[in-house]
């Protein structure tokens, strides 16, 4: 039974943490400088200038705005606003960086850019632009030169 307990704590921690904090930004918009990030605009999840971070739980497939009571959900038009209750369903697709994955919602990977610059999934409404989303970790490694 030790030998049991010995080996398994070591693969507890390899395993990783369960929250991951980052931040997220559009890929598809062309900007001159820096992407557009998701940041928090009252209660809605817009894009704009500015760094905004949240928590990942890869656990129960959430997104929490870093340090408020405050996670991200889907409205019934489809757009991401806040919500006091977590809202599951965000995943993590394909990694597109040592740090960097796309993300995804449900089995849906495009989201959408309204034209008030409020980003959503899934809506019908017609004047959108399709952009993939990428969560970016906040905290990496520093690298030895």
């Amino acid at each position: 039974m030790k030998l049991f307990t010995c080996l398994a704590l070591p693969a507890l921690a390899l395993a990783g943490p369960s929250i991951i904090m980052g931040s997220m930004y559009l890929l598809d918009v062309p900007t001159k400088c820096h992407p557009y990030m998701l940041n928090v605009k009252g209660t809605a999840i817009v894009a704009k200038e500015g760094l905004q971070f949240y928590d990942y739980d890869k656990d129960t497939q959430t997104l929490k705005v870093h340090d408020e009571d405050a996670y991200v959900s889907v409205d019934e038009q489809g757009k991401l606003v806040l919500s006091s209750q977590p809202h599951g369903g965000f995943r993590w697709g394909t990694q597109v960086g040592e740090y960097k994955r796309f993300l995804s919602y449900g089995d849906n990977s495009i989201f959408q850019l309204f034209r008030d610059l409020s980003v959503g999934i899934g809506s019908d409404c017609k004047e959108t632009r399709d952009v993939r989303v990428i969560f970016e970790d906040a905290i990496q490694p520093c690298e030895d030169k």
